[in-house]
Order: C-alpha cells, then sequence, then structure tokens
C-alpha cells in the first residue's frame, strides 16, 4: 500500500481500551489487503470505530442501516435451525458491502470498490476482501479464546482439492432444469428453486438423499426445511432490494449477488432480470464456496461462465 493510501482512523466517543486491539488487527488487514477501502466496527448498531482509504461519504450511515436490517432478517433465517448470520456479501456493480459478525453484538463492516465488478465470487478484490474479513473475524474470536466459525467456508482453500477452482461439468448444457440437475449436491448445492414474478417456477433439493440425512437432525426435518426455504424464497427479493438501497451510497447500484452465511450453511440470492431471481441453499459450511459458484453458473447464460 503506497504512503498516499495509508488508512485513516476515525473513532466514536465510546470508543475504549478494549477495543485497542481490535483496532489494530483492523489495521494489519487493511495494509495487506488494499482492495478494502473501509473498514469499521459496530456494537449493535452503535459505530465504535473506521479505517478507510477513501472519504466516508455516509458509510457509517449506511453501516448502522445494514446491520438492522440483516439483524432483523438473521431472526427469519433462524427459523431454519442452522444458526445465526455470521456473513452477508452485498455484491453490485462498483464492488461489494461484506457485514461479518465477531460474536452477538459485535459487527465489522469493509467495503471493497471494484468498477470491473463481475458480481462472482472469484472477483479478485471482493475475493481478497472477502477472505481477509472472515480471517479478521476468526482472529480476534480467537483471542478472547473462542473457536472460529469458519465464515465464508474459507479455511479448506488450501485443502488438496481447492473449492474455488470448480469448473461446471463439461456435458452440463442445455435447459436450467438439466444444469440444475447436474450441480445438486448432498455436500454443497442442495436446494435451487428460479422465482418469477414472486412465483417458483422450477424447484429441486437433494434433501432428501441418504447421503444429505447428516444434515437433518434435532427436528428439523427435510420435509421442514424444504417447506422454510420455499417460503422464504419469494420473499427473498425484497430482502435483497432493500440492501441494495441501503448499500448504494458505497456501491452504487446493480445488486446482483446477495450471499447470507449462516453458522451450518448459506442461502444465495442470484438475480437474472428485474422479474427473475435464483436462490440456491447450502447447509454445509464447507461446501459454502462450491454452492455460491454453482449458484452463480446457474444464474449465467451457459456461454458466458467466465471461471477463473
Amino acid at each position: 500500500m503506497t504512503d498516499a493510501a495509508q488508512p485513516y482512523t476515525a473513532e466514536s466517543p465510546f470508543f475504549g481500551p478494549e477495543l485497542e486491539d481490535v483496532r489494530t488487527r483492523f489495521d494489519e488487514a487493511m495494509r495487506a489487503v488494499p482492495e478494502l477501502c473501509h473498514l469499521s466496527h459496530y456494537t449493535q448498531a452503535d459505530w465504535d470505530f473506521t479505517l478507510g482509504t477513501v472519504p466516508d461519504d455516509g458509510y457509517q450511515t449506511m453501516a448502522s442501516t445494514l446491520i438492522a436490517a440483516l439483524t432483523r432478517l438473521g431472526r427469519t433465517l433462524a427459523e431454519a435451525g442452522t444458526g445465526a448470520l455470521l456473513r452477508c456479501v452485498a455484491h453490485s456493480d462498483g464492488g461489494a458491502v461484506f457485514c461479518n459478525t465477531f460474536q452477538q453484538g459485535e459487527h465489522v463492516v469493509g467495503v471493497a470498490l471494484d468498477p470491473d465488478s463481475r458480481h462472482s465470487l472469484r472477483d479478485v478484490p471482493t475475493l481478497r476482501a472477502d477472505m481477509a474479513i472472515a480471517e479478521l473475524v476468526t482472529e480476534v474470536r480467537r483471542s478472547v479464546g473462542q473457536q472460529g466459525q469458519n465464515p465464508g467456508g474459507f479455511n479448506i482453500v488450501k485443502a488438496p482439492t481447492d473449492p474455488l477452482a470448480w469448473e461446471p461439468p463439461a456435458d452440463a448444457d442445455g435447459d436450467l432444469r438439466s444444469r440444475v440437475a447436474a450441480v445438486l449436491d448432498p455436500g454443497d448445492l442442495q436446494f435451487v428453486t428460479l422465482i418469477q414474478d414472486g412465483e417458483a417456477v422450477l424447484e429441486t433439493d437433494v434433501f432428501g438423499e441418504r447421503a444429505a440425512a447428516r444434515f437433518f437432525r434435532a427436528g428439523y426435518t427435510p420435509a421442514r426445511r424444504r417447506d422454510f426455504y420455499r417460503w422464504l424464497a419469494p420473499l427473498l427479493d425484497s430482502h435483497a432490494r432493500e440492501i441494495g438501497r441501503i448499500v448504494y451510497p458505497a456501491i452504487g447500484r446493480g445488486l446482483r449477488r446477495l450471499t447470507l452465511d449462516v453458522q451450518r450453511g448459506a442461502i444465495y440470492y442470484r438475480k437474472i432480470d428485474d422479474c427473475l431471481y435464483l436462490v440456491g441453499v447450502t447447509l454445509n459450511q464447507e461446501g459454502v464456496i462450491v454452492a455460491d459458484l454453482k449458484s452463480e453458473w446457474l444464474s449465467r447464460p451457459p456461454d458466458s461462465w467466465a471461471g477463473r
């Protein structure tokens, strides 16, 4: 990072010594990942401090409003029995806004600007920022004796099989239903629905397969979760539009990707056009990356897949 882009710091009157170590870790993350132009810390939805390399043009208000909206949405998602909302990625034409949770009531909001955004997990500025925030959250949790929760599923990126290297099957072409059938998997993308004008025009899942049985315990049966996601999917567009309006001051219009990462899996919203969007679900935290890439591929024309 050049001298011209050194992070500046701003603090609220309530900033105290208990946050000094956290701020130091924020500073280290920003210096290591120049794609991160803004990081701020919040208790509930109240601002504590900010590090940034761009002017704070309404970012504090944006972040506080986003945290409040995600807190409400998190209560809804918790009905599926998949745990708290850990990470949100709102990806628009101008980059991405991230909101991750350290522990209940403690949040980080980050911004990565990218004028060449393709609304993809593999967009380099977005991916580097996303991974840096996930690592930051894990480090802060460990500093107070808490285990990491693997936000984003990034702790397996260096495994023998890198999930970021996923590519669609060579013979997976044809209509959307055939493509969905080709990539549904009990280990990652387990539920897909296509919503047009508020109605499901395609829906399929592998919740009932034997290999997925381990994800259905404590009374959360395949039928119960299927019913929940059937109910949720037509409502996601209104949540995405609300979040898009909130993050507009930071990353502009055109929110087409919204990832809602919970403790056990994630929900993916992929906007296709004004009246059509795709929703994907995984219940496996280690399948979050592949399920994200599969949802992206399904939301694009087959010949437009850019891969890595």
